[in-house]
């Protein structure tokens, strides 16, 4: 029997204060304690002189390693481990590990096992100094690719007034760190663009757009020329009379005054009786009448009158 299992057994604990053994004879008779005392005297004068000294580098006479063990304890312990309480037991190393106990974590006693943490041979700092020295942050930032040319999809474009029309801008590099693009039109009055290059025609005439890279001040630009509609035409009389031979040159209006193409065609019915040419002039060619029909090339309006050749 150990001093080991006298001691969980209840009978006896060492105060390492007062360096003396103290028995707890509640549940003991005087019989039971004079014969277990006798193996726990005999073990102590073995190992007093480690357990005064608080080394266990202190070989006991058998040759065994001094450590410490509590009496609930599973570890066993160098003698100055913050884990022990004031009645720590003295034990051989052979003894604690035939009970199964295992090394204190925090004094991590001789036992023939490296209890260590292997992180302790190698300290984080130090690998952040090695990588620090290796590495800077600038290897880790992208190389800066400047925005060399910008490009409009349109370089003139006709847009009629109240209408939309979206231009598309092109950076090159396509892998240029900045893209960042800006609008901006030279008379508002005229068309407006938004951030995404979307022109609004206001009124009719000419504005020029441009675009601007802002990495590198790079433009482009597109002349726009809103356009003002025809909404009608029409002729001033709804019946005219030539006489054969003759010619007569017919009137029409096209409504607004200020719509941007007023061009048109004229055409007759009946090329036997009447002819017209591109300005409206018409010539009789024999009796009878014809219809005249003028359109616009901008909205196909039409206006229709009626010639009477004598």
């Amino acid at each position: 029997m150990s001093i080991c299992d006298n001691i969980r057994d209840g009978y006896c604990e060492y105060d390492m204060d007062l360096n003396v053994w103290e028995f707890n004879a509640e549940d003991v008779t005087m019989k039971e304690i004079v014969k277990k005392s006798i193996v726990v005297f005999s073990t102590v004068t073995m190992i007093i002189g480690t357990v005064l000294s608080g080394s266990c580098d202190v070989k006991a006479a058998s040759g065994d390693t001094v450590v410490y063990i509590t009496k609930t304890g599973s570890c066993y312990h160098n003698s100055g481990c913050s884990s022990l309480s004031r009645s720590c037991i003295p034990t051989t190393l052979e003894e604690a590990l035939d009970e199964g106990l295992t090394p204190c974590s925090k004094c991590h006693p001789a036992s023939g096992i490296d209890t260590s943490d292997p992180d302790d041979d190698y300290d984080n700092d130090d690998f952040d100094d090695d990588f620090d020295d290796d590495y800077d942050d600038d290897d880790f930032e992208p190389e800066y690719v400047a925005v060399s040319k910008i490009t409009l999809n349109k370089k003139t474009a006709s847009v009629v007034k109240g209408k939309t029309l979206t231009l598309k801008a092109t950076i090159k590099p396509a892998n240029a760190t900045n893209k960042a693009i800006t609008w901006k039109s030279s008379n508002k009055k005229i068309a407006t663009v938004d951030k995404n290059g979307k022109v609004k025609a206001i009124k009719a005439g000419t504005v020029k757009i441009t675009v601007t890279a802002k990495d590198s001040g790079k433009t482009a630009t597109c002349k726009i020329t809103v356009t003002e509609p025809v909404k009608n035409i029409s002729f001033s009389k709804k019946i005219y009379s030539v006489k054969k031979g003759k010619t007569i040159t017919l009137k029409y209006s096209i409504t607004p005054k200020n719509a941007s193409n007023k061009k048109v065609t004229f055409k007759s019915s009946n090329k036997k009786i009447a002819t017209v040419d591109k300005n409206g002039k018409v010539k009789g060619i024999k009796r009878g009448k014809v219809t005249i029909t003028v359109t616009t090339k901008d909205g196909k309006k039409t206006a229709k009158c009626t010639v009477k050749v004598q």
